[in-house]
């Protein structure tokens, strides 16, 4: 699981976890994301990541 603050990728893009709260509708938790190049968008993720497409950012030893 990951924290409030932490920076991820989200797909391709790299992302800041600004909140993690339960959404309204199917009351799963989620992670509020923001795109670092896009700060009008806000990408709502459920915590669970069934679907994979949230990893940790890898550093320059790993790449």
């Amino acid at each position: 699981m990951f924290e409030k603050g932490m920076y991820i990728m989200y797909k391709n893009e790299v992302c800041k976890i600004v909140d993690i709260r339960k959404n309204k509708y199917n009351n799963l938790d989620c992670y509020i994301l923001k795109p670092l190049f896009d700060n009008s968008l806000t990408i709502n993720v459920p915590t669970d990541n069934k679907n994979g497409y949230l990893r940790k950012l890898l550093t320059k030893k790993q790449v």
